[in-house]
């Protein structure tokens, strides 16, 4: 129905507007230098929540799904990749990485 294609679309641009909001709130945090700021439950849950919208087999709404799950994708690895890099203390570079 009609319908139920807008109330994907909704859906998916809400999530989609959530995320945005997300990500401005971890760009704003990392640099100030706070690491605290770690939004993954939050994003994990966003990805839940995209997996139930119904495409009704729609590809327009297939690809509106996609691109969201993409954003949300790429902000929990730049915190993964974040937080890896934290841990990470002057020289305990790996050997294969050493020149």
């Amino acid at each position: 129905t009609t319908w139920g294609r807008n109330n994907s679309i909704r859906e998916i641009e809400a999530v989609r507007a959530h995320v945005f909001h997300l990500r401005e709130g971890v760009l704003r945090h990392c640099m100030m230098g706070d690491l605290s700021f770690r939004p993954k439950a939050e994003l994990q849950s966003l990805l839940t929540h995209l997996d139930q919208v119904d495409t009704a087999k729609n590809p327009c709404i297939r690809e509106a799904r996609r691109r969201a799950v993409v954003e949300v994708q790429a902000i929990i690895t730049f915190l993964d990749l974040r937080e890896a890099l934290a841990r990470r203390q002057p020289g305990t570079e790996h050997p294969a990485h050493r020149p």
